[in-house]
């Protein structure tokens, strides 16, 4: 039987070493041409047909579009539900867990500016707020001017200082006035437009806590 001493199976040579395994039977499967898109099409074709071998659905987690040694899945500590995407990804896999964990905060979180405690973190505060869904500032342009002014008097380290100047007066003539990609992460100098997406940004990417909306919140 030809042995291939690259890989060190049976089956095909060494010069031909693009053959697929079967991980059920571990079958060498090898299309004529001996290419890589050959070999995968013909090794799927095995799996599906043969009942014996077909070792497609994932021990691991349950899925049936990967098999258990490529598997990357992430698992929920709190509710064993599995996240997967549709590549496989571990860095996906993980992203989707991140946001997934955020189900599991208590609604304990406070808006300083209407009272209401039912949001799970600062990111969802800074949303509440900056959307113009806040009780205490009605309308999306008041609450981002607003926001925005309270940041460059009382937390101007979460400014875009390329385009932000903490002696501006323009919000004088113009109260709405918030200037593009007006807030940066201190982290990594990635700019935002909302406040909110910065908090989100800083929580999911550096797992920090985000920058919380103290209860001295004054409006405009």
């Amino acid at each position: 039987m030809v042995y291939c001493t690259t890989c060190e199976r049976h089956g095909h040579s060494s010069s031909s070493r693009n053959a697929e395994f079967c991980p059920g039977c571990s079958k060498c499967i090898q299309s004529v041409q001996n290419n890589t898109r050959g070999n995968e099409n013909n090794l799927k074709a095995h799996t599906d047909a043969c009942p014996d071998c077909d070792e497609s659905e994932c021990k691991e987690c349950g899925y049936d579009d990967h098999y258990t040694q490529d598997c990357n899945v992430s698992v929920c500590p709190t509710c064993e539900r599995c996240f997967q995407t549709s590549a496989n990804s571990s860095r996906g896999n993980q992203n989707n867990l991140q946001q997934h964990m955020k189900m599991h905060n208590d609604r304990s979180a406070q808006c300083p500016a209407c009272g209401e405690q039912r949001f799970r973190g600062a990111t969802g505060v800074a949303i509440h707020f900056e959307s113009g869904g806040c009780s205490a500032c009605r309308g999306q342009d008041n609450a981002e001017a607003a926001l925005y002014q309270f940041v460059r008097s009382n937390m101007p380290n979460y400014l875009n200082r390329a385009v932000c100047d903490v002696n501006d007066v323009t919000y004088l003539c113009d109260p709405s006035h918030v200037p593009p990609q007006a807030y940066q992460c201190r982290y990594c100098d990635r700019t935002f437009n909302k406040f909110g997406s910065l908090t989100q940004h800083i929580e999911d990417k550096h797992e920090r806590n985000g920058p919380t909306l103290p209860a001295r919140l004054m409006l405009l």
